[in-house]
């Protein structure tokens, strides 16, 4: 089974992809992250990743770009922004 993290899953397509996942078998949503705690039809959401204290194995990413390079340098610890998808203004203080 593969324990999904949906980021944005307060938004459209954050609940979209509950849906989805709800009716699947081999897999199922076990946190969200969005601005606020809380909880979102029995799933734990999370304002920040730091909160999810290693949950998952999957993270689906509906939020604006700016948060998503947050999240990637503390997923990734990368020594620079990835080249596939770097901004103008690419952060370089991920490290």
């Amino acid at each position: 089974m593969t324990d999904i993290i949906i980021q944005g899953i307060g938004g459209r397509m954050g609940h979209a992809l509950c849906e989805m996942i709800a009716k699947r078998e081999d897999c199922r949503v076990v946190a969200g992250i969005d601005v606020k705690d809380g909880e979102q039809n029995g799933i734990p959401v999370y304002d920040s990743l730091e909160k999810l204290e290693g949950k998952g194995d999957v993270i689906i990413d509906f939020s604006s770009p700016p948060p998503l390079w947050k999240r990637l340098c503390l997923i990734a610890k990368p020594t620079s922004c990835p080249s596939w998808s770097a901004p103008p203004a690419c952060p370089r203080s991920c490290s």
